[in-house]
């Protein structure tokens, strides 16, 4: 196997309004609003959790 990297980017951000979508005929498949709460039942990857720690919602 070669090696590889990887770049990942984390926005914050803020509802201002709109409905939340399904982008036609793009990359995403599913979208949907979690509290705090429900994500940390979600299935997820490790970026998630880094993303909360920086915005404060876990320790």
């Amino acid at each position: 196997m070669r090696p590889g990297h990887a770049l990942r980017i984390v926005y914050r951000a803020r509802i201002t309004g709109g409905e939340l979508r399904v982008e036609e005929d793009g990359s995403t498949d599913g979208v949907a609003w979690h509290t705090p709460a429900e994500v940390a039942a979600l299935d997820r990857v490790t970026l998630v959790d880094v993303a909360l720690r920086w915005a404060g919602l876990l320790p």
